[in-house]
């Protein structure tokens, strides 16, 4: 009888086992939450609804019906607002009927506004990402060459109306030192799949802009004093020497012929430095400073298209900045023609280039936006 006590009250003083395990996953998968939620409870909050983007509308392409409304959309920055970039390069692929009929004249007046939107209104960016929708016209092309060579000219060869201080010759000016960042902006464009070798068949415009920058390189090496050249004419001059030496040797008249010569020579040149005129003299003067005003334009222009395009020209054309590198180099070095403001822009140049290898390099990127005030 005791033990028949005892044992239902031993029975119910245990715990349950099913209870507690319950109990203790519950608080397991409980903690599990709180630590996925960082400690929030969001079971009584509304989930908050994510906003979408509203839908731009796209207008239908327009038919451009003349050369006239072309610039127009172009160059009118009124106008320019009210369309995105994709809608204007549709409106120009739609184009293609008044493209086909455009005469020379027409494609003249054309480039003339891509041109001046890129050295007047630093819009070169935009001018570059619509060339390849032009350049299925070779009459586009060839007259979009001929005004890029015309005024990388006048950049490096100013006339004497850009010359003379203050007024139209200082606007003139300033207009023009957008050439090498116009140029830089050719070069490092993103050009579609067909158009991006550097060759006359691939792309006449990117073809042409290389050119001119090789150009401007080849003008800043003849103005270098390699010491490699100075070397080679003292060796000329050494063997020169002992080749006259060894004819003295063998003919006792050579002194004698040679200070007859000498003295011919002398009188001769007398002569002619009295018969000369003194326009000649002027000529030469004025053509050894175009010569040297050439030479520091072209510098100038180097690094001009090294600090606009910054890291990003030597990712698009690492070969071309291997060259300028090597051209810049030597004429801080081996050229004393060079201006001290230029050389100072070109040391700097050098010290960026240095920099642009580096794999954390920093850069500077010039980025302008077009903004329309509504009313």
């Amino acid at each position: 009888l005791c033990r028949m006590q005892d044992g239902p009250s031993s029975s119910s003083s245990r715990p349950n086992r099913r209870g507690g395990a319950a109990t203790a996953n519950g608080r397991m998968f409980a903690s599990i939450q709180s630590t996925l939620r960082s400690g929030k409870e969001f079971r009584d909050q509304p989930v908050a609804r994510q906003e979408r983007a509203p839908r731009r509308r796209e207008q239908p392409a327009k038919v451009l019906k003349s050369v006239d409304e072309m610039i127009e959309q172009l160059a009118d920055l009124e106008r320019r607002g009210e369309h995105s970039t994709s809608q204007i390069k549709a409106n120009l692929e739609a184009s293609t009927v008044t493209l086909e009929e455009m005469w020379d004249d027409d494609w003249a007046r054309l480039v003339d506004v891509l041109i001046k939107m890129c050295l007047e209104s630093d819009e070169a960016v935009f001018v570059v990402d619509l060339l390849p929708l032009f350049m299925k016209y070779s009459d586009f092309v060839d007259a979009f060459r001929e005004r890029l060579i015309r005024v990388s000219s006048e950049y490096v060869l100013p006339s004497e109306a850009e010359q003379m201080e203050g007024g139209e010759g200082e606007r003139k000016k300033a207009r023009y030192e957008q050439v090498p960042s116009f140029l830089g902006s050719l070069l490092c464009a993103r050009w579609p799949r067909g158009m991006h070798r550097d060759t006359h068949e691939s792309n006449p415009l990117l073809f042409t802009a290389f050119e001119i920058v090789r150009g401007w390189m080849l003008v800043v090496e003849e103005g270098v004093d390699r010491p490699d050249e100075k070397n080679k004419k003292e060796e000329k001059k050494t063997e020169i020497v002992k080749k006259v030496e060894e004819e003295e040797e063998d003919e006792s008249d050579v002194e004698a012929v040679a200070e007859a010569l000498q003295e011919n020579c002398r009188i001769n040149g007398e002569e002619r430095l009295e018969e000369e005129d003194q326009d000649s003299l002027a000529d030469a003067t004025s053509s050894r400073e175009d010569s040297i005003v050439l030479l520091n334009r072209c510098c100038s222009g180097l690094a001009a298209i090294c600090e606009s395009q910054q890291r990003s020209l030597w990712l698009s054309r690492p070969e071309l900045v291997d060259d300028m590198y090597k051209c810049i180099k030597q004429a801080i070095t081996h050229n004393r023609d060079i201006d001290g403001s230029v050389k100072s822009s070109l040391l700097h140049t050098y010290l960026l280039m240095n920099e642009w290898t580096r794999s954390k390099a920093v850069t500077m990127k010039t980025v302008t936006t077009q903004t329309m005030a509504s009313q």
